[in-house]
Formats: structure tokens, C-alpha cells, sequence
């Protein structure tokens, strides 16, 4: 059975595993609590995990991007998705994708976009 929620600090420790292989230097948990810091503390981010009977199996984090005129959500950009390498083919990265989108249309942003990349 698996569940998806919004990530607090106390997933931070587990989320670095799931990070690291987005990174270019994938050997660096200091790059990687660094970037976590980012999105758990910074409320212009939202991060989700994917949890099958308690374990973390995938993450995703987004952007919520103002409109040009300032005001809050006018779309989100995906920023960084991954699941556990034992759970690639269960279509964890498609459920993350399905819950966020439910998320978004239930605080009223109305599109979202995707410019995956690894981090140096």
C-alpha cells in the first residue's frame, strides 16, 4: 500500500538517498542537505513523497512560479523527481505526477511545466 504527502524535516534525513543520483557529484550529502534545506524551508517550494508500507520509495519537488504581475500562482515548475531504483517499474514517478496535479488544480494553478536537469 503506498501513500503520498507532503514532505516535513523529519523526511529530510531519507529524502538525501533520493537526491543524490540527481546531483553531478552524486558522493556529496553535504550538496544534497544543502538543496533540501532549500526546498523544505522555503515556502516557494513543495515537496511530496511516495511511501509504500512506511518506506520513502520517490520524491518530487515544485516550484510554485509567481505571474508577472506578482501574484502567486499562475503555474509550477517540476524541479526534481526520482523514485528508489527497486521501484522503477511501479509507476511511482506517474502517481507522484497524478497527485501533484490534483494538488495544483486544488490551490488554483492552472498550468505546469517540466525542465528536469541535474544539479552541480
Amino acid at each position: 500500500m503506498y501513500n503520498i504527502k507532503m514532505a516535513n524535516l523529519n523526511d529530510e534525513n531519507k529524502l538525501i538517498n533520493l537526491v543524490k543520483p540527481k546531483l553531478l557529484n552524486e558522493k556529496n550529502d553535504k550538496n544534497a542537505k544543502n538543496i533540501l534545506d532549500e526546498f523544505l524551508n522555503n515556502n516557494k517550494f513543495r515537496v511530496f513523497v511516495l511511501r509504500e508500507d512506511e518506506a520513502l520509495k520517490g520524491f518530487c519537488s515544485i516550484e510554485i512560479k509567481a505571474a508577472s504581475d506578482g501574484n502567486k500562482g499562475e503555474s509550477a515548475e517540476v524541479v526534481m523527481l526520482n523514485v528508489a531504483g527497486d521501484s522503477k517499474e511501479k509507476s511511482y514517478k506517474k502517481m507522484l505526477m497524478e497527485y501533484i496535479e490534483d494538488y495544483l488544480k486544488q490551490i488554483g494553478i492552472r498550468g505546469m511545466y517540466s525542465k528536469l536537469w541535474r544539479i552541480a
